[in-house]
């Protein structure tokens, strides 16, 4: 999963640095294991998935996002998946591949750790000046089959008030967190593991923004290597733009990571002229690099704890549930 773009900075320096969606240029990195898990939001009736999907955001560029108050939203500027613009703003994504004719806009991924504190990649918010120029847009999903999102309500989208904490070490930590300009109103901090202990073979899922698209949910995925101290490794679907994705663990719903690296995204085609999608082997390829939570833990705690766990889970005909027992009840993997 393209998450990273090692920038020469004019000083000599490599810097970490997000991926706009249209920025042209080769070498970004991700890709998808097996069949690919990836689906919108109106795909799923499961009241985890979405509940979670509630606390993920979007990472926009300033200039692309545009106040409507008269109708109290927020116009967003994409641009057509379909051109593929993250990769090459001149040619274009192969016929048939998913998501072909959705838009794209997003740079990057993020979650609710706290009422007003979001987490993503280190290397997705690099400075303050740069958190000033970005804006955390939630809702940014198709909940509607055919229903395209070109604009939120105005009172989701927020602001950067400062840079709390970042690192962006590649093969290592990479994580930031930003104190937003107000509380986030209607959506619920996600609980974080901040132990960071996960076993290999523990299922997970992923929430976010592969691709800039809208958001999608990634599961059917699982610990490959967890022997590195501030990162573990998973065959998650992911792709750039999916950079600080919150990944969960599938039985219990708490966040176990950060998605932030991977392997290529798109590879290109020369019989038709147009990128794919590359794939992997469910178990092939290297793998997607997760910084665990408890690497941003410390300073998260210092700011008032690693967020609330998630409220009990209503279903029709029943009475309220506790998240282990809806969750259980779902049976994410059989």
């Amino acid at each position: 999963m393209a998450l990273f773009r090692l920038v020469a900075a004019f000083f000599g320096v490599g810097v970490l640095l997000p991926v706009p969606a249209w920025s042209a240029g080769r070498g970004v990195s991700a890709a998808h294991y097996g069949r690919d898990d990836r689906i919108d939001l109106h795909q799923t009736a499961r009241p985890l998935w979405l509940r979670l999907a509630d606390s993920t955001v979007a990472l926009f560029q300033d200039a692309d996002v545009a106040p409507d108050p008269d109708a109290g939203q927020a116009r967003l500027k994409t641009a057509p998946f379909k051109s593929l613009p993250s990769i090459s703003p001149w040619r274009d994504l192969c016929k048939g591949e998913r998501f072909y004719g959705q838009p794209a806009g997003a740079v990057c991924s993020g979650f609710l750790v706290a009422p007003d504190v979001v987490a993503t990649a280190g290397h997705c918010v690099v400075s303050d000046e740069h958190c000033r120029s970005l804006r955390f847009v939630f809702g940014f999903a198709i909940r509607k089959a055919g229903v395209m999102p070109d604009r939120v309500a105005a009172g989701d989208v927020y602001g950067c008030a400062e840079l709390l904490g970042r690192e962006a070490v590649f093969r290592g930590s990479d994580w930031a967190l930003v104190r937003l300009d107000r509380l986030v109103v209607g959506r619920l901090p996600l609980e974080v593991n901040a132990a960071g202990s996960i076993a290999e073979g523990t299922p997970v899922l992923t929430i976010g923004h592969p691709s800039g698209l809208p958001a999608k949910i990634a599961a059917g995925g699982r610990v490959r290597d967890a022997s590195a101290k501030d990162y573990f490794v998973t065959n998650l679907d992911g792709y750039h733009g999916g950079s600080g994705s919150p990944v969960f663990h599938a039985v219990t719903g708490r966040v176990e990571g950060i998605l932030v690296n991977g392997d290529t995204d798109y590879e290109w085609r020369d019989e038709d002229s147009c990128w794919t999608a590359h794939r992997c082997p469910e178990n092939g390829c290297r793998g997607e690099d997760v910084t665990r939570m408890s690497v941003p833990a410390s300073r998260l705690s210092a700011i008032g704890g690693p967020g609330r766990p998630l409220p009990s889970v209503v279903k029709p005909g029943r009475g309220m549930m506790t998240l282990m027992e809806s969750v259980a009840e779902e049976s994410v993997f059989p």
